[in-house]
């Protein structure tokens, strides 16, 4: 991730897409990218990557959205996207206590990470699997995060 985002002039937000990328991806195996970004002025507007992932036979997908914000920082977008085949409320209580969770429609819930606010986690029940959607969103992505 981090070579084809300098490959293409990514430089403000480099270091937030490296950051992000080596924690999402750890324990990946296997791995491709789909990016996109403004060709005339890379280094200046959105960067957008889609990664697909997998280990053994679990799939998943990554998705990193970095925007340069005035002061030098990153407003930053992560999305990954994983299912199995437990039930969503099986789900909730072994890997999401005690965060709050609230339904959006009939077998979407959303639960909020009380310690970072703008962490979620979103639980979509199908027949045979659930889907979990985690996002984070910082507005100034700062090194260290």
């Amino acid at each position: 991730m981090t070579l084809a985002a300098q490959k293409i002039g990514v430089r403000q937000c480099l270091p937030a897409v490296t950051s992000i990328a080596q924690r999402g991806l750890l324990g990946a195996t296997m791995q491709d990218i789909v990016l996109n970004w403004d060709h005339q002025a890379p280094d200046a507007g959105p960067f957008f990557s889609m990664t697909g992932m997998g280990a053994a036979v679990q799939r998943a997908t990554l998705s990193i959205t970095a925007v340069p914000v005035a002061g030098g920082s990153c407003a930053v977008l992560v999305e990954r996207v994983s299912s199995g085949a437990d039930n969503c409320s099986i789900v909730a209580t072994r890997d999401l206590p005690p965060m709050p969770g609230g339904k959006l429609i009939d077998g979407i819930t959303v639960y909020q990470n009380p310690k970072q606010p703008e962490e979620t986690y979103t639980l979509v029940q199908n027949p045979g699997s659930c889907i979990v959607i985690r996002r984070q969103v910082v507005f100034k992505w700062s090194a260290g995060q």
